[in-house]
């Protein structure tokens, strides 16, 4: 099904007129479509993704339930990143996943908690013995310490690195003292790989600016475009020659750890 709405976008998008007015839309519906494929609706030029069955637990669902049952073993609480939480929201469903799993779970939404509100509300949460807050990125990426939930899940990334990078920090603060676990959740050979494969690739560029370098920071800090286009370029053509997503975030993890590790002290000579 996924690979039958990739070909016809893939189509829709060589016709220059209609991938410049409907690429955002095109991109959103390929992005999303493997986490929530029912309840579609019409695209512009391209028609109605194929309808999926809502009673299947899909294999992203079910990766992200063992991943928090774990860490709820070693007492450790995750919050869980969303990216599409509007007309192709998932938060509710995350939710009740989890909840028929034994999973206490809840969902922080902009509509319900006001931003100066959210410190108390998570707060409360965390005294009424949740185990798991669901939220899209945007409303924690900044001001907001999750020093209380050590381990963080994006079961969706969407492409904007600035919000990735930041919202990845959120538990790793002062006064933190459990190590932070960050997992991203993606599928295999989809639109969604090519998105943490490039953002992978942005984040090393924008660490070169900050004297961490690496060759493949340097290309991509000077190819320039933004990831929409990039995006773009690597549903039509591929993106050969930038290294998998799981390759380059498992670096990303060593590469931490290494920084985190205390130098030893050595007796003055």
């Amino acid at each position: 099904s996924y690979r039958d709405l990739e070909s016809r976008l893939k189509a829709a998008m060589r016709d220059r007129a209609k991938a410049t007015r409907l690429l955002g839309t095109y991109l959103t519906a390929l992005l999303s479509y493997p986490d929530r494929p029912f309840d579609t609706v019409e695209l512009p030029e391209v028609g109605r993704p194929r309808e999926l069955s809502k009673e299947v637990v899909y294999p992203k669902e079910r990766a992200l339930v063992e991943f928090v049952k774990n860490e709820l073993a070693a007492g450790r609480r995750t919050w869980v990143y969303a990216t599409f939480t509007n007309r192709l929201d998932v938060t509710a469903r995350l939710q009740q996943i989890l909840k028929k799993n034994g999973v206490q779970a809840a969902v922080l939404r902009q509509d319900t908690v006001d931003m100066h509100e959210r410190e108390a509300w998570i707060a409360r949460e965390v005294e009424a013995g949740v185990d798991v807050v669901i939220s899209n990125p945007d409303l924690v990426k900044t001001g907001l310490d999750l020093i209380a939930f050590p381990s963080l899940a994006f079961f969706q990334c969407g492409y904007n690195t600035f919000t990735l990078m930041q919202a990845s920090r959120r538990s790793w603060r002062i006064g933190q003292e459990e190590p932070v676990r960050v997992r991203y959740f993606f599928y295999q050979h989809t639109l969604q790989e090519a998105a943490l494969r490039l953002m992978g690739a942005k984040v090393r560029a924008s660490q070169a600016l900050q004297g961490k370098f690496s060759s493949e920071g340097l290309v991509a800090l000077t190819q320039g475009e933004d990831m929409m286009t990039a995006l773009a370029k690597a549903l039509i053509h591929g993106i050969d020659g930038v290294e998998s997503a799981e390759t380059y975030w498992r670096s990303r993890r060593q590469a931490s750890r290494m920084l985190a590790r205390p130098e030893p002290v050595r007796p003055a000579s």
